[in-house]
């Protein structure tokens, strides 16, 4: 599995023949899209791109869009997704979450990776790399590391 970013693609997910895409800024080829946050009313956008709450299933990448309340308002829907994909689970949230609503930690079981995280609640020193590329069977249960992919 491979992840860049970039200010057009967002945040890019590569693993085999299936390519997800977070956010990008312009229209990208992806097997499959998220929007994390977008404006009210919510525009149908076809199946394989998912801008909201609820459980979906594209090209067999497993995904669980949570809604963030407190992320939300009357004209913003702001959503957090777990990802199932290549044998791990990926955790995408918007940008600036302010604060997390009441039981968010409960839903998201064991997630693998967490994409978007602030370095100082995590008290750590933050790794700069141009691109990541990471396999279940190199994470290490307990242990947390923080890495900053750079924008192309």
């Amino acid at each position: 599995m491979i992840i860049r970013i970039s200010k057009s693609a967002g945040v890019v997910v590569e693993a085999r023949e299936l390519k997800l895409s977070v956010n990008p800024a312009s229209n990208v080829s992806a097997t499959l899209t998220l929007r994390t946050k977008i404006e009210l009313p919510v525009v149908s956008a076809g199946p394989e791109i998912i801008q909201g709450p609820g459980e979906y299933e594209v090209a067999g990448i497993k995904v669980r869009g949570i809604s963030l309340e407190k992320e939300s308002s009357a004209k913003l829907l702001a959503t957090a997704y777990i990802v199932d994909m290549d044998d791990l689970r990926l955790c995408f949230l918007p940008q600036s979450v302010k604060s997390f609503d009441e039981g968010f930690l409960d839903q998201l079981d064991e997630v693998d990776m967490y994409v978007k995280v602030l370095a100082e609640e995590l008290g750590q020193s933050v790794e700069s790399v141009d691109k990541l590329s990471i396999k279940k069977k190199d994470i290490n249960e307990g242990e947390t590391k923080l890495v900053w992919i750079k924008e192309k």
